[in-house]
Parts: structure tokens; C-alpha cells; sequence
């Protein structure tokens, strides 16, 4: 697989003619089995107008619309990307030491645009490189050309050893120990920065623009962390739901995360701090074969059922 410098230029090209070999081109398959360092300038954030219309813009706030490899390394922390996709979910840290040969960098160029860059650390050569546009688009903000995402998610595919992140493999999921508990003790869970805490010595970051309370319950096996999203809680409707092995902080059942839809008044409650998730409730498995039967408690007395 080969990346030249410009997506722009890639797309050159008249009728069923491949465009002319560009000398810039990079044989990414050097990236294979090599450690990433994230170095992320200003990026883009999601608000909403008085008439709740998305607008889209650049700020300091940490945001996640833009990719991130399943495993990286930033501020002496490697971190492990956990979730559905590659832009959203959790990340896992732990304190490791900085040996890394790819930068992985945005650097804003203006109030809509910015600029990705893979470089080699050793020689400073520019592997990949692609100017984005911030456009708003459904529930939130994205970045155009789109077909970056499915270019940069190849080359991050190389850095875990041609293993596609975030494919869900069931029957992995499945194989875990699994204990019958309900989650219903406030975890200690020390807040550091906006959506990142630090937990039993391990990181946790919330990849998404703004967690909106966030809420930690254990149990003796297992940690889990519920909230919505900025755009979860005034679109969607959706509160999001990872349940963790409480030792290893891996994700747990066969999905990586769990979506409660809310209505409109549970939302109001919600904005108020009158609503919340109260337990959740992990059941045996009848068989090796099936996933993690899950049930969540609300305070309003309501319950929906998970895997």
C-alpha cells in the first residue's frame, strides 16, 4: 500500500485511467509493527445554536472526531483505544515509557481546517499527509475528504500487525470469565483533566467532545462508566455504557459498549442531576456461546436489558 502526500493529488486522474505514479508516494508498510506517539494540535468541537442547529468549530477542547490508533502513546502514558469505533469509546493508560518511531500530529491551520501528518521519527520523512474541512453533518461534526478515515485506519492497521482495530470478535468475548455481581458502589475515580481520570493507577479517557456527568459503579470484578454525550444528550438521546474488568480494564461481553436510548423527560431529569443510572446487574451465562446477559437499573425505577 502506498500513500503520496496529498489526498487532492490522488484523486487526479480523467476517465478509466490510473493517475501517473506520484514520486512522493510512501510504501506504508513500513509502519507494520511500529509504536505511535500522538502529538494533537487545536482541535474541532461541537456546539449547538440557539435553534439547537450543530454548528462546528475549532477550539482547545479535547475532542475525538478525528482517529485514533487502537494503541498510543502520549505524555508518558501508552494507551489502549477501547470501543465500537476508532473515534469514539474509551482509552486505557498506563505509565510506560516513551519509546516510539511514528508521530502521529494535527496541526490547526485556520477556524475549519486542519492538517494530519504520520512522520518518521528518525528521519523526519512525512509517511502521510492530508488537509481536513470540519463540516457539520447529522449528530455532530465531521471532517471531509471522509475518505481519510478509511486511508489512515489502513496505515493504523499496519501498527497492529495488519490486525483491523475495533473489529469485534465475539467468540473472543465470549471466552472471558464471567461473574454474576451488581455494580452498585460509587467508584473512586479522581478526575485530572476534562474526560480523563485516574483509577486505581491506571488512566481512563472519555474519547468523545464533552462527557456530560459521568457516572462510575464497581463491584468486586468489574468497573463501569455511563454518561452522554453533548450531542448524545440534546440529539441522540442515547447514554453510552462500557462495562470493564475491574483488574485489566478490558471491555467485557460481546460488545464493547452498551447504548440506553432516554426519553425526553429521563433527558430533562438527566440535566438536572435527578436522573441517573443506579446499578447494573450481571447474570450467568446459560452457555459458553452467549454474551454477557446485562440489565441497567435507572433511578427512575425504569430497567433495559443489554447483551
Amino acid at each position: 500500500m502506498q500513500v503520496v502526500q496529498n489526498h487532492q493529488d490522488r484523486a487526479k486522474g480523467t476517465g478509466h485511467s490510473p493517475p501517473p505514479k506520484d514520486k512522493n508516494a510512501v510504501d506504508l508498510a513500513i509502519l507494520a509493527g511500529q509504536r505511535i506517539e500522538i502529538q494533537f494540535d487545536d482541535m474541532a468541537t461541537t456546539s449547538l445554536n440557539d435553534s439547537s442547529n450543530i454548528v462546528c468549530k475549532m477550539d482547545a477542547q479535547r475532542q475525538y472526531f478525528i482517529g485514533y490508533p487502537k494503541i498510543f502513546w502520549e505524555n508518558g502514558y501508552e494507551w489502549q483505544h477501547i470501543g465500537n469505533n476508532w473515534e469514539f469509546g474509551l482509552a486505557i493508560g498506563r505509565a510506560k515509557d516513551n519509546d516510539t518511531s511514528i508521530l502521529y500530529r494535527s496541526t490547526r491551520l485556520g477556524d475549519r481546517h486542519t492538517r494530519l501528518e504520520l512522520i518518521n521519527k528518525n528521519n523526519h520523512q512525512i509517511l502521510y499527509t492530508q488537509d481536513l474541512l470540519i463540516q457539520p453533518f447529522r449528530n455532530g461534526c465531521f471532517y471531509l475528504p471522509s475518505a481519510y478515515s478509511s486511508e489512515i485506519e489502513s496505515a493504523f492497521s499496519l501498527l497492529q500487525n495488519n490486525e483491523l482495530p475495533y473489529r469485534q470478535r465475539a467468540a473472543q468475548m465470549q471466552a472471558q470469565s464471567s461473574f454474576a455481581e451488581t455494580l452498585d458502589t460509587a467508584c473512586q475515580w479522581k478526575l485530572i483533566r476534562p474526560n480523563e481520570y485516574l483509577f486505581e493507577g491506571k488512566k481512563i479517557r472519555i474519547m468523545t467532545d464533552k462527557a456530560l456527568r459521568p457516572r462510575f459503579l464497581c463491584s468486586k470484578h468489574y468497573a463501569a462508566v455511563a454518561f452522554m454525550s453533548r450531542i448524545g444528550f440534546t440529539k441522540t438521546g442515547y447514554m453510552e455504557i462500557m462495562i470493564l474488568n475491574r483488574e485489566t480494564l478490558e471491555s467485557v461481553g460481546c460488545r464493547r459498549e452498551f447504548d440506553s436510548e432516554l426519553n425526553v423527560e429521563q433527558r430533562q431529569q438527566y440535566q438536572k442531576g435527578e436522573f441517573h443510572l443506579e446499578r447494573i446487574q450481571i447474570k450467568e451465562r446459560s452457555s459458553e456461546t452467549q454474551c454477557l446477559p446485562v440489565q441497567f437499573y435507572f433511578s427512575d425505577g425504569t430497567m433495559q436489558q443489554g447483551d
